[in-house]
């Protein structure tokens, strides 16, 4: 077994099976990454900009996208638990509805978002 203590959240990602977060000298969590996925519920997000979108073709994703978060400002916000499976289904949803895809960005979860979310704290250099 090997500590290793680090700030740099990639390095744990890619260097430690199992990861405790630590917060105010106390353990919040410790699991593998997924397992820490899962107890903080951080998702990954899907950020999609339109060309247009006005309320009526807002109204008809939000039916056919339950994991919708925003659709405001030409912009479409969707959380996904795996962006690899969802990105398909929501990208046929958007064009079903009518609306032009112009950009799409992706933000898979990862270590430092897991951290945020858990402590609500940046992480600082």
């Amino acid at each position: 077994t090997i500590i290793y203590t680090t700030h740099y959240m990639e390095e744990a990602e890619r260097l430690c099976d199992t990861i405790a977060i630590i917060d105010v000298g106390k353990i919040i969590a410790k699991g593998t990454l997924n397992e820490l996925k899962q107890i903080s519920k951080v998702k990954d997000l899907l950020t999609i900009k339109t060309s247009e979108l006005n309320e009526t073709k807002n109204s008809k994703l939000k039916e056919s996208i339950p994991t919708l978060l925003n659709g405001s400002n030409n912009v479409i916000e969707v959380e996904c638990t795996n962006i690899g499976n969802d990105i398909s289904a929501v990208i046929n949803a958007i064009q079903n509805a009518g609306i032009t895809i112009e950009r799409i960005d992706t933000q898979v979860a990862n270590l430092e978002s897991i951290f945020l979310k858990l402590t609500g704290k940046q992480l600082r250099d």
